[in-house]
């Protein structure tokens, strides 16, 4: 094999685990678990909201809990931004083994829509 060291979330910077996925690197008895995708591209903002004292970004992979977790805790993340602007990205994810059903597609839709217009997995 190359010489090339993959770090154990992203591949080169092309690919990353997904939440379903099995540890890597791995032996070739646990590849078949393994599951990718292609990285997302990093968010580039525009100029006109850029922060001139910097623009600080936390990044972290939720799980269901841990989102209900926020939401409670969003008056005081408001109240500690105040004079800020606080914007918050979702990703959302759905996966399973053999494929998304279209009945569990069109639920989180469903779901996701009523949140915010437009708002559906692709």
């Amino acid at each position: 094999m190359g010489g090339h060291r993959a770090s154990p979330g992203v591949l080169l910077g092309l690919l990353e685990r997904t939440l379903a996925s099995a540890p890597w690197p791995c032996d070739l008895g646990g590849a078949p678990g393994v599951r990718l995708r292609v990285a997302p591209q990093s968010v580039t903002l525009p100029p006109q909201i850029a922060n001139p004292g910097g623009l600080r970004r936390a990044v972290a992979a939720l799980e269901t809990h841990e989102v209900v977790d926020l939401a409670e805790a969003m008056d005081d993340l408001i109240k500690a931004a105040v004079g800020h602007t606080l914007r918050l990205s979702m990703t959302v994810e759905l996966d399973r083994a053999g494929g998304v059903s279209e009945e569990a597609l069109a639920g989180v839709d469903a779901v996701l829509g009523r949140v915010k217009a437009g708002w559906v997995l692709r």
